[in-house]
């Protein structure tokens, strides 16, 4: 599918698989950016055994197909104590101190700037370093608004310097180093939900097939990955028989959140089942195909069935869908 590689594919079938089955709820991925580590919970990535990348990367195309949504937040903590949670605080950024004081700042002309209330004298206003009063705001002194000062050295700024400090043993972190977490909540939409009932059907029929062919002397293998040529591809059922000189493989793929399977998705879904270098494939879509597209696709041992047929469930009626995908031994 655009935008995933095989690995992404095989952690999008892992989640919509779970949350229609309610084994899911949602998925925090975390990332601790002191090491840059990255933790999922639950831990899906102990399950699927891929890298984190690519969990994180089925998620966010999963949200931006409207699938799912998702919200974020960070947590900073000491790295010395370990506490949760640091407490803002601001320092002057020429010394450093934390006593540091707002207020509006008067300069006068003999140079000397400080605070508003300091230049008042009774019903006056007089400079406290040269002792000459002021007179008018412009000429011989200059109102230069709201302003930090630092009470340590004196400085007076526009912006203090923001750093983090540990509540219980006052470690201080400057505020782009400050250890942090970031925490991802992955939850289903409401078009994920609404396709609750499809997705089900998709991977009960995926189950039922793999049935099929184990009667039929088949070895499956779910979910998984191979390898051909140094490129991987996700299954969600993989079968083989091995018979007379060869081995003769079959795969199904699930695609439950597929609307349309246009000229382009089948010319897509046929160059996979041929690189895969597998004799035949069945795509699950809760589609109706057109015949034309579907003798197409037919033609190269690619078939689409759509899975929301509850009659699949009968063996009778899967063995009429599933024979002309493994019919195709028979030719070789």
């Amino acid at each position: 599918m655009k935008g995933l590689n095989a690995e992404s594919e095989l952690s999008v079938s892992f989640l919509i698989r779970n949350f229609a089955f309610d084994k899911l709820t949602k998925v925090v991925s975390i990332q601790e950016r002191f090491s840059n580590h990255y933790f999922f919970d639950p831990p899906i990535d102990k399950e699927i055994m891929v890298p984190y990348a690519n969990i994180l990367n089925a998620l966010t195309v999963l949200e931006n197909w409207g699938f799912m949504v998702s919200s974020k937040s960070v947590t900073r903590y000491c790295v010395e104590c370990f506490t949760m949670g640091l407490n803002v605080a601001g320092r002057c950024p020429f010394c450093g101190s934390t006593r540091i004081r707002k207020g509006k700042i008067f300069a006068h002309k003999c140079g000397y700037r400080g605070f508003e209330e300091i230049f008042r004298s009774g019903d006056k206003w007089v400079c406290p370093k040269c002792q000459k009063q002021l007179y008018m705001e412009g000429g011989d002194y200059k109102d230069e608004g709201s302003q930090f000062k630092c009470m340590t050295c004196g400085n007076i700024f526009e912006k203090y310097a923001t750093f983090y400090q540990c509540p219980n043993c006052h470690t201080y972190y400057e505020e782009e180093q400050a250890p942090s977490i970031e925490f991802n909540v992955y939850t289903p939409s409401g078009q994920l939900t609404a396709k609750k009932g499809v997705i089900r059907s998709s991977f009960n029929v995926t189950e039922r097939v793999a049935q099929y062919l184990q009667k039929s002397g088949f070895n499956t293998t779910m979910y998984t990955l191979t390898e051909v040529k140094e490129e991987f591809y996700f299954w969600d059922l993989k079968a083989t028989k091995g018979e007379k000189g060869y081995t003769f493989t079959t795969v199904v793929n699930a695609l439950p959140l597929v609307d349309e399977v246009d000229d382009a998705l089948a010319k897509e879904l046929i160059e996979k089942k041929e690189k895969s270098d597998v004799s035949s494939a069945l795509f699950l879509v809760p589609v109706e195909l057109n015949k034309e597209l579907a003798a197409k696709m037919n033609s190269r041992q690619v078939f689409v069935v759509d899975p929301r047929f509850e009659t699949l469930m009968n063996e009778d009626v899967l063995k009429e869908y599933i024979n002309p995908l493994i019919h195709v031994e028979k030719k070789r």
